[in-house]
Parts: structure tokens; C-alpha cells; sequence
């Protein structure tokens, strides 16, 4: 039934048990228990859960990415992105900060009557939270801080708590400043925080401000907790795979002790009362647990929901119970906490699962051990959009843009027995779409029609070369909101078939995809889940900061590159032959001139087209998507001849992003134009050549961030086409930008890179079984390409301060107001995107209609 789930405008939302805004009380689904299987121990055992159990929805909210949510407990609204946290010196007040998308802040929250007592502004924040031995200041660090403001204090004076001042480090480079982790020594004099863009820890005195000193610690240090006698300082390092162990006996003079190998992307670190550290490592999809005075590995304990997953459970915080006994671990992208039995020294095993909110990233035990805290960084998925302000034509605001949908959730939840933990457990599984028979098999879709779409991995097609166009930032009505045979609104169409033509043809000869939906938010994690098919913590926590203007924390391949690689990655260990596009930023190569080398992502090196990205290109000064299109063009009919074509070309083809109406740059009109003259080209070159009865090309864009949809916000547009193709066809199936890897992944033969593409609905009703040869014969433009934007045009000022250097550099609340205005006129009512939820009831899909108006 998942594959065949669709978000329609026409029924509204009339069952019960659904997730509504925030006050949320989840219920059991009622199953009876099942066993849990204990595996075999390695020399550092690692245990796995081994649960399968296949379940009905009752009342979940359906993501767009497919996955569905069933927070339990008791709820309170935070801004998205809760991190950190920290129980005050007496254990009655929870400290938490929101350090996402929206507004900054410090909650502070009454652990007895679980009410919210303070929130405190903050600018920007990050991990760090630390309360003073005597509970009246609480310190914050400050995420990129370019003004100064590194480090936050609040005080608590006359029973009100209030900012008492800011700290401003000196000896930093303030290019190179992004504050995380965050400590204080044992007497409350000296703090410790963490910069994880220049890699080291800085001292400071707690009482004047003063940097009293630094040292360098490694690979973007994120965390550091300090031991419960205040000798030692445990430092993890999220692009170094390790724990730095400090002495800070004496707290100015701290000195490293040894440093402990970990898994990849440690991010959270809890130190139970028997002398054991406990580290959870996003990217290994585990915990490890180390004897603390002696550094021993004494095991790792898989969080995954089945024994076999491949990556994509992203643990990301945890917290041991006053007893030692239990751990608590959050999985990002399972939508879960984990809760392993570690009362056994080094034969620790998973318990069960706690369903939680969409994207948890804090959890914490009460000082009593009876509930668990649980933050959830995107809390109940995309909700409803409020009516926009009124738009003002001279300085455009009111879109309601992507990341504002985002929102936070702070869950109160109280310690399960054993059979309540079973009963959620059989929740979080009925709610989780990924199981490990995907690895090999894919989920049989009722009554698909019979196509060359293998079903079972490494079967073997007839498609022997796929070519992947990856575009930028539309949604579908922005596009294709005018075909009347899809689910369009053509009063949020932008780039119609006037300017889009070709993709206009291509959808009508080949198939029309109209319920496909972008895994990714915006272009720095879209073109991961477009690569990758799913994007690292330590991204998800950096594009949330750089979109909302809060700074952008330096990145790099050690905290960017998922842990199952990329599709060229999964070429490579499969004997597949690959080239880039442009694709991975800079489409790397060491085909480049000598004097300007283009490098990227490690795998793609000497796999990349220099001359598409304008390395040692002397036609023009500046090139468009209709001449990067004649160099693939040009570099096929090369790879013709040699009958060398590779398996797998990826292409970036962004121009449909546009420059906005900066003064003399090409309208946004002529940029879309530009970029579909280039499609239509590229289509007409393979369906003529010698390969196109062994070719599918897909298209799709990294992200829907930059237009209105009636539907959701992250639906947008794709393509599929081939001479197996279904033509003249709408499929309707509900297909995310995983489902477009699981299907090129299932033509070559390739295992799905991580749990997401895994359980991703394979695109099987847009093929079909017999090769259909007729070649594609592009539409010419409508409209004049090379159309430039006037001196005085709409937004033309806001624009020409723009930086259009890179996708997405540019502010999207403003460039999204300007391409609006600019095409539909001045005056024109700018409307907000719609997003839904969807409940499953038995086979009922229900989905809530998210306007105000009825749309029916």
C-alpha cells in the first residue's frame, strides 16, 4: 500500500489518532510482543537488534520522504533543531537550546511539572550548555559567531533569568569560528569550548571573559564532556573518527592524556557512574563503549532496526540512566531512541525502540531515572502554512520559504516496562518502511505492469548506461503546474510550456510524474540525497544555520560524505565506469589545465568533464546550460566511436536556477529557457545515437526550496526517459529522490547505498517491457534566450547584492518574492506553499488539507 499513497487536494482530514499541530498524545497500536534475538560476540562484540515485524498503520503521520512518525509521550513546542541540554546542579530544570532554522533560544523547562518556565533569545547557538556549580548562570556557545558574540551567558537574579552578557574570544580567526562543545572545570573558573572550524579548544576565564589560551585537538572537535571528578576532559572529534582524552587536573594548563579510535562521526558522548564512556558515531550507525580510565574498547552496539542495514539510522545523542543500566540513544533518521541493556559489562544488547518525532537529536534521563527527555529536531513533520503577510513590491517578504516549516518538539516520555517498550518497538517497525530483505529483493507493488525494472538486485536489464540530470530548486507547479492531466495549479506556474517546452514534450511523449517528492530541504543536503541518498548529521546542522543567515560552519569531506559513499562510489566497487558533469559542486577532475586543477568529491577525480565546467573553456567567458550541453554532446559522440561510453554520467544542469533580475544578467525566463533548450538537446543527442536502446535518463531537481506547490513544498519536477519508457503515461505512484537512485541502482545492478534508497519505492509503473526506439526531436524556444534584466526592474536592487557565484548562496526568501513578482507582476499575491500530512488508516489514506480554504 505505501507505493500506491498519494497527497490529494480533495478529502480532509476525518479520522482519529492523527498528529495535529503539537499536542500530541500517541497510543499504542495494541500488538502482542515479540522475540528479540541476542547475535554472536567478536572480539569488540557488536550486538544487533533482530526484529522484523511487519505492521498495519494506524494513525501515522506519512513524511513526504515516505517514512512515517508516531511521537510518544507528552509534548512541548520548541523551535526546530534541539541541542544539547543540560539537567541544572539540583535536577529540576532542563536547559535546551533550539539552534536550527528558526529563531535561537534557550528553553528552560520545570522537570516536575514539565511546563516551560523561560525562553530566553539568543542570536545564534550551537551544542554547548553548561550550568554554573550553583545554578544561577548558564553558559552558551555561540555556533558562527563573526559579531563576537562566542559564548552566551544568562544569570538567574531576583528568581528571573535574563542575558547577563556575551564572551568574545580573541586569538580566533573569525572566518574560522564556529563554537560547539562547551565545559567547565570542577571549581566553575575556567571554561572549555570547542571550535570546530579551526580545530581547537579554547580556555576561558569564566569570570572576566578572558581567552587564556588554545590547543589544537583535530578534525572539527564537536563535543566534550568533562568526568564527574573534573580531572579529565573527553573531546570528540566528528571528523576524526576519535576521542581526545585531557587532563585538566590543573584547568588552565589542560595536557592530552591518549586518544581512543572510534567510529565514524562520534557526536555525543555520556559518562555513567561505573567508570564507563559511552559514544554514539552517526556515521557508523553505533555506539561505543570504552572503559574510561583505561581507554579499553570493551564493545559496539549496532542501533540499526534490523541486523543488516546498511547506513541511515544516524545515532546523534544519548544518555545513560542513574543506574548505568539502560542507554538511551536517539536515531536521527530512524525516527527513534534506541534503548540497550548495558548492565552487563561488555555484553550489552538492544532492548527496543521509543518512537519519537521526525529527526530527534537530544535525549536525556531525569536525575530519578523514571522519564526520558526526547528532542525532536523536525518535530511532526511539515506543517500547515499560515496565510502570508502582505507583500511589499519594493522590498519582497511574506514567502513562507521551506525551512520555516521546520519546527521542534520536546517530548516527555516515562521509562516503558518491558511490555510497553515491545509494544512501541512493534510501532516504530510498522512505522519504518526499510527491511533487509530490500537488500536483495524489492517490495512486490500490486498490480504493477511488467517491465525490465529488475526486482531483485544484480538481475540484470536491458539498460546498460543511465545518464542523471540533476537541476536546481523547482517545484512541480512551478513547471508543470499548466499540464492538465497532471495534479497541477496553473496559478503557480512560473515556467510553463512557453518557456519549458521541452519538458513540457518530453513529460507529454515519455511519462508525467506528478506525486514525486525531494528528499532534501535545500541544495547543500539535496544534492547528498541526490548522490547519496541520505546527507551526514553534521550537513543537516549546517545548511539549517548558512539558509537562515546564522553563518555557515566550515565543512569538508571527513563530516559531509555519508558512510555508504555516493553513486559513483558504488560504481566503482562494482566495476562500473563513471563521469561527471558537473555534478558534486565542482565536477572533479585531473583532466583540468595544470594551472587550474578542479577537484571534488575523492571518487570522482580523473572521472570529471573539465571542459563542462568551464576549465580551460576559451569559446566563451560565460557559459550557459545550452552550451554545456554541446560539450556532453560533443564528448558522446567522442565516447561513440571509441564504443567506450561510461555506465553512469551524472550532470549538474543548475541554470534553472536563475540570477534573479540582477541588472544584466539573463532574465529569470531566459535562464529556465536556457536550461530546458539544453535538456531538449541532450535528449535529442542520446535517443539518436547508438546507444539509446540501452540508455535511461533521469531528471530530477536536488530540491524544491525555491516556489510555491499546492501540494508540498518538496514535490517537484522529474523525468524519466528511455525507449522502455511508458509513453504518453501519469504515474502517480508517490516516488521521493530515493526512489530515483533505487531504480538506477536496480538497471545496473548496483545494492542500494543506505536504508533510505533501500526501502524507497522502485519507479516500476514508469516503465514497461517492450523497447519503444522513437527518438526525441526537441521543440525550439519560445521566447528570446538571451533576454537580459533591465537596470530598474523589479528587485533589480536587491538582486545586484546578491551572490550568485554558487546555487543557493543567494537569500531564497527574497530571490523566490522577486522571480515571483517579476513574472506574475508587481502586485501580484505571492501565496505560500501547501503542506500536508497524511494518515494511514487500515487502507484509507486521509490527507489533511493544510490552508485555510477548502480546496475541494
Amino acid at each position: 500500500m505505501r507505493s500506491q499513497l498519494r497527497l490529494r487536494r480533495s478529502i480532509r482530514h476525518r479520522s482519529t489518532g492523527i498528529l495535529v499541530g503539537l499536542g500530541v498524545v500517541a497510543a499504542g497500536i495494541g500488538m502482542a510482543a515479540a522475540p528479540f534475538v541476542r547475535h554472536a560476540h567478536t572480539t569488540h562484540p557488536v550486538t544487533k537488534a533482530a526484529l522484523t515485524v511487519p505492521g498495519e498503520d494506524r494513525g501515522a503521520t506519512l513524511l513526504f520522504n515516505g517514512w512515517r512518525i508516531r511521537p510518544t509521550g507528552r509534548h512541548i513546542p520548541t523551535g526546530d533543531m534541539p541541542l544539547g541540554g543540560a539537567i541544572s546542579p539540583d535536577g529540576k530544570t532542563y536547559a535546551i537550546c533550539s539552534a536550527g532554522f528558526d529563531k535561537h533560544a534557550l528553553h528552560l523547562i520545570d522537570i516536575a511539572t514539565e511546563k516551560e518556565i523561560a525562553v530566553l533569545p539568543v542570536v545564534h547557538t550551537f551544542y554547548g550548555i553548561v550550568w554554573s556549580p550553583d545554578g544561577t548562570t548558564i553558559t552558551l556557545s555561540g555556533g558562527v559567531s563573526i559579531a563576537g558574540n562566542d559564548l552566551t551567558v544568562f544569570s538567574k537574579k531576583s528568581g528571573t533569568w535574563a542575558q547577563e552578557r556575551v564572551i568574545s574570544l580573541t586569538g580566533n580567526d573569525r572566518k574560522r569560528t564556529c563554537l560547539t562543545g562547551l565545559a567547565l572545570s570542577a571549581d566553575g573558573k575556567i571554561l572549555y569550548t570547542l571550535n570546530s572550524d579551526d580545530d581547537n579548544l579554547y580556555i576561558v576565564d569564566a569570570a572576566d571573559g578572558a581567552t587564556l589560551g588554545k590547543m589544537l585537538i583535530g578534525d572539527h572537535p564537536g563535543i566534550c564532556k568533562k568526568s564527574a571528578d573534573g580531572k579529565r576532559l573527553y573531546i570528540l572529534n566528528w571528523g576524526g573518527s576519535e576521542a581526545v582524552v585531557l587532563d585538566i587536573s590543573v584547568p588552565t594548563k589542560p595536557q592530552i592524556v591518549t586518544r581512543w579510535k572510534t567510529g565514524a562521526h562520534p557526536n555525543d558522548i555520556a559518562l555513567g557512574s561505573d567508570g564507563r564512556a559511552f559514544i554514539s558515531c552517526g556515521n557508523a550507525d553505533a555506539v561505543d563503549i570504552f572503559d574510561a580510565a583505561t581507554g579499553r574498547h570493551l564493545e559496539t552496539v549496532k542501533t540499526t532496526l534490523t541486523p543488516h542495514s546498511p547506513s541511515g539510522s544516524t545515532p546523534d545523542a544519548l544518555a545513560i540512566s542513574p543506574d548505568n543500566k539502560t542507554l538511551y540513544v536517539a536515531n536521527a533518521d530512524n525516527n527513534d531512541v534506541c534503548v540497550i541493556d548495558v548492565f552487563t559489562r561488555s555484553s550489552s544488547h538492544v532492548r527496543g525502540f521509543i518512537p519519537t518525532g521526525w529527526y530527534p537529536t537530544s535525549v536525556m534521563v531525569t536525575p530519578d531515572g523514571k522519564r526520558i527527555l526526547i528532542g525532536s529536531g523536525k518535530g511532526v513533520g511539515a506543517k500547515p502554512n499560515p496565510s502570508p503577510a502582505p507583500i511589499d513590491p519594493v522590498v519582497p517578504k511574506g514567502f513562507e520559504y521551506i525551512g520555516k516549516q521546520l519546527n521542534g518538539l520536546l517530548s516527555f516520555v516515562n521509562v516503558p516496562t518491558k511490555a510497553q517498550l515491545a509494544e512501541w518497538t512493534k510501532q516504530v517497525y510498522a512505522d519504518a518502511p526499510y527491511k533487509d530483505s530490500q537488500l536483495r529483493d524489492t517490495d512486490v507493488v500490486q498490480n504493477a505492469p511488467r517491465t525490465i525494472l529488475p526486482t531483485r538486485v544484480g538481475a540484470g536489464s536491458p539498460i546498460k548506461h543511465i545518464l542523471y540530470i540533476i537541476k536546481e530548486n523547482r517545484t512541480y507547479d512551478q513547471v508543470f503546474g499548466d499540464m492538465k492531466r497532471g495534479n497541477g495549479d496553473a496559478s503557480l506556474t512560473l515556467f510553463g510550456r512557453d518557456v519549458t517546452p521541452n519538458h513540457h514534450a518530453i513529460a507529454d511523449q515519455f511519462v508525467l510524474l506528478d506525486n514525486i517528492y525531494c528528499n532534501g530541504e535545500v541544495s547543500v543536503d539535496g544534492h547528498s540525497w541526490c548522490d547519496a541518498a541520505m546527507t551526514t548529521d553534521y550537513k543537516q546542522r549546517q545548511w539549517i544555520l548558512s539558509y537562515s543567515g546564522k553563518g555557515e560552519p566550515a565543512g569538508g569531506d571527513s563530516v559531509e560524505t555519508p558512510a555508504g559513499g555516493y553513486i559513483w562510489d558504488a560504481c566503482r566497487r562494482n566495476h562500473l565506469s563513471y563521469r561527471s558533469y558537473g555534478e558534486s559542486f565542482d565536477a572533479s577532475s585531473s583532466e583540468a589545465a595544470p594551472v587550474q586543477k578542479v577537484e571534488g568529491e575523492k571518487g570522482l577525480i580523473g572521472h570529471g568533464s573539465a571542459k563542462f565546467v568551464g576549465v580551460g573553456w576559451n569559446k566563451k567567458t560565460e557559459m550557459r546550460d545550452m552550451d554545456k550541453a554541446d560539450v556532453f554532446i560533443e564528448e558522446l559522440k567522442a565516447y561513440e566511436r571509441t564504443k567506450t561510453v561510461p555506465n553512469f554520467m551524472v550532470m549538474s544542469l543548475g541554470e534553472d536556477h536563475t540570477s534573479g533580475t540582477r541588472p544584466g544578467s539573463f532574465t529569470p525566463k531566459a535562464s529556465v529557457a536556457s536550461n530546458d533548450v539544453a535538456l531538449g538537446r541532450i535528449v535529442e543527442a542520446v535517443s539518436h545515437s547508438s546507444i539509446w536502446e540501452e540508455t535511461a535518463i533521469f531528471v530530477i531537481e536536488d530540491d524544491a526550496q525555491n516556489g510555491p506547490d499546492h501540494v508540498d513544498s518538496h514535490r517537484t519536477v522529474a523525468l524519466v526517459i528511455s525507449p522502455y519508457t511508458r509513453r504518453r503515461a501519469v504515474d502517480s505512484t508517490m516516488y521521493t529522490t530515493a526512489s530515483m537512485l533505487r531504480t538506477m541502482e536496480l538497471l545496473l545492478g548496483l545494492p542500494p547505498l543506505t536504508q533510505y534508497d533501500a526501502a524507497a519505492t522502485p519507479m516500476t509503473n514508469s516503465f514497461m517491457a517492450k523497447a519503444d526506439l522513437t527518438p526525441y526531436t526537441p521543440v525550439p524556444p519560445k521566447i528570446d534566450l538571451m533576454a537580459r534584466n533591465p537596470n530598474n526592474g523589479f528587485g533589480a536592487s536587491a538582486s545586484a547584492k546578491m551572490d550568485f557565484r554558487g546555487y543557493d548562496r543567494a537569500d531564497p526568501d527574497t530571490l523566490n518574492a522577486i522571480l515571483w513578482h517579476s513574472i506574475k507582476g508587481r502586485n501580484a499575491p505571492l501565496p505560500a506553499p501547501v503542506h500536508r500530512a497524511l494518515t494511514t488508516t487500515g487502507r484509507l489514506a486521509v490527507t489533511l488539507e493544510s490552508s485555510q480554504k477548502d480546496r475541494d
